[in-house]
């Protein structure tokens, strides 16, 4: 079993040369399971992306991929059904918190905090009909009995919202569907999309398959609300001012309550305050930033 094998490519995916050092280190290094192959029945790695396969398992040439394989689809995660099975007595439980707390005038049913904890954190797909829940993020729910964007403050994307910003492909993700060809599973440094990446570190999922010309296509999108307003939290805090996530969250907050109310006026003066935010040295002519700022805050809120 290994696994993370890719993490010395990724840890300096944004340095090209260290990356390509990194990635003749490792050719170096699997070259050994090839001449021990008669002493291994079984091997399975694991990794964050899945680098060309020439490009450093070139002398182990008979791995087989499972990430797409349908078969394998629901092997890493909960499924909604095993929400109610496994999890029933601190469902219960979180509803018990939920309704002691007098501010909260709760009067939710099991069925209606499952529907939540499904918007949350349900939506992983690898065949576009399987969805599962983030683990991690499942279980620290149950434990602290507290909506919040659990997996994604694992650690900081620098690295994923810096190639996103270089090439210029952040108004893309608000479309609904995203199309990419089978090459989805595969990168190689210097040459891969921002979308690519973006699946393979679990930002985007399949949401379905379709076939055009023979060829299957992936169309991805956002797994769920802990993973959308996360990444737009993250990656308008950075094209703005904003000291901190949570005085992003506040503006977002302002913009939400101006909508619900349909108060026009409201609306375009919390507006204005993230248009205030962007910093005076930015030389931005383009309508094209503006708008993608508007639809990141209305991604931020839902």
């Amino acid at each position: 079993m290994i696994d993370e094998y890719d993490a010395p490519i990724i840890d300096n995916i944004e340095n090209e040369d260290l990356a390509k050092e990194m990635r003749k280190s490792l050719q170096e290094f699997y070259a050994v399971l090839k001449s021990s192959e008669n002493n291994i029945r079984l091997i399975f790695i694991t990794g964050v992306s899945k680098f060309t396969q020439d490009a450093i398992f070139s002398k182990l040439n008979h791995l087989d991929d499972i990430t797409l394989n349908p078969d394998y689809a629901n092997i890493c995660g909960f499924t909604s059904d095993d929400i109610s099975i496994y999890f029933n007595e601190y469902l219960i439980n979180f509803l018990d918190d939920l309704k002691s707390d007098e501010s909260m005038q709760v009067e939710a049913t099991t069925d209606d905090l499952i529907n939540e904890i499904l918007a949350w954190y349900n939506g992983y797909s690898w065949d576009g009909k399987t969805k599962l829940l983030n683990p991690f993020s499942l279980i620290k729910l149950l434990d602290t009995k507290d909506f919040s964007n659990f997996w994604f403050e694992t650690g900081s994307p620098s690295f994923l919202m810096n190639i996103v910003k270089n090439n210029r492909t952040y108004f893309k993700l608000f479309q609904k569907d995203q199309a990419i060809t089978a090459n989805i599973n595969v990168l190689d440094i210097g040459n891969f999309s921002a979308q690519s990446l973006m699946f393979q570190t679990g930002y985007l999922t399949v949401n379905y398959i379709k076939r055009i010309n023979k060829t299957k296509n992936y169309f991805l999108t956002f797994p769920n609300h802990e993973v959308r307003s996360s990444f737009f939290a993250y990656l308008l805090a950075d094209i703005t001012s904003c000291n901190s996530h949570y005085e992003l969250w506040i503006k977002a907050e302002e913009l939400r309550a101006a909508l619900i109310q349909q108060d026009a006026e409201k609306a375009s003066l919390a507006f204005s305050i993230f248009l205030g935010t962007i910093p005076w040295s930015k030389d931005v002519q383009a309508d094209g930033y503006y708008h993608t700022i508007f639809f990141m805050a209305l991604g931020l809120i839902g």
